[in-house]
């Protein structure tokens, strides 16, 4: 933490405790993450750039007691949670993870569960990220042919990112292949072949 006040360290590590009281009935804070990105993106506004995210496990790491996965359901099932037990977890498998994240996280001797999506990895790309990639791609109103059925009715004046998510929630509960199928299609039609 950038110089946080004493008393900035001590209400947060009181706040930390409630919610993560020890022994056996302890309590487990998780902190997951997916990506970690080099700057703000206005299509991807929950993903914390570096800076958003040096600050939060600055803040973590003054406040928790951070433990690896395994050492936490360990202590956990032995009933010895310490107080104030956190985990930081990271989703997906991004590249961003090993070139931002961990990095800064090795920084302040911090430890994170990184759970890798195989089928990701092996593809290059998360289909939702199609479907934002191909948003960000095109300029005005993206093409929606490639969603058939599956395309969202949206207001007028919807910004980028609505228009994202909302095909992204009308199509995350498909079949797998068949998101992907979608997705390639959509980022293909707004984007271009490659």
């Amino acid at each position: 933490m950038s110089q946080a006040s004493h008393w900035e360290k001590k209400l947060g590590r009181w706040v930390a405790r409630i919610f993560s009281p020890p022994g056996k009935r302890g309590k487990l804070v998780v902190f997951c993450y997916h990506q970690v990105l080099e700057e703000k993106d206005p299509l991807r506004l929950s993903e914390p750039s570096i800076e958003e995210f040096k600050a939060y496990i600055d803040r973590i790491g003054a406040w928790f007691n951070v433990l690896s996965l395994p050492d936490a359901v360990s202590a956990m099932q032995d009933g010895k949670l310490p107080p104030r037990a956190a985990c930081i977890t990271f989703d997906d498998g991004y590249l961003n993870n090993h070139s931002l994240a961990a990095p800064a996280l090795e920084e302040r001797g911090l430890t994170a569960t990184f759970i890798i999506t195989s089928g990701a990895v092996e593809q290059g790309v998360m289909w939702n990220d199609l479907i934002i990639d191909g948003v960000g791609a095109c300029h005005g109103e993206p093409k929606m042919e490639a969603l058939g059925e599956f395309t969202p009715s949206l207001p007028d004046a919807v910004t980028p990112r609505k228009i994202a998510h909302a095909i992204i929630d009308n199509i995350k509960y498909l079949p797998l292949e068949q998101r992907w199928s979608i997705a390639e299609r959509f980022y293909r039609e707004n984007a271009g072949p490659e």
